[in-house]
């Protein structure tokens, strides 16, 4: 299932209050590689095992909203960096 296109652009950060976006295809699968890789985990300190089917990131921030049966996780926990950096 994926996310609806018109539903996401009524969406917003709950952290910063932007505008979400979804991610780009590019970016989602060098964030799937990573996840594939084990290398990344969610901000509540698990382990990402399953490669995202989409992915909502606030404008200009470094970090995404997972979605996981077309629906947006958009909690704190939930949270993915797209870079290492912490």
């Amino acid at each position: 299932m994926t996310l609806d296109p018109d539903f996401h652009k009524k969406l917003r950060c709950p952290e910063t209050g932007r505008p979400l976006e979804l991610l780009g295809a590019e970016d989602l699968a060098d964030l799937n590689r990573r996840i594939g890789s084990g290398r990344l985990q969610n901000a509540a300190g698990e382990a990402l095992e399953t490669p995202l089917e989409a992915a909502l990131r606030p404008l200009d921030q470094a970090f995404v909203y997972p979605v996981v049966d077309g629906i947006p996780l958009l909690l704190a926990d939930e949270v993915v960096r797209l870079s290492d950096e912490p």
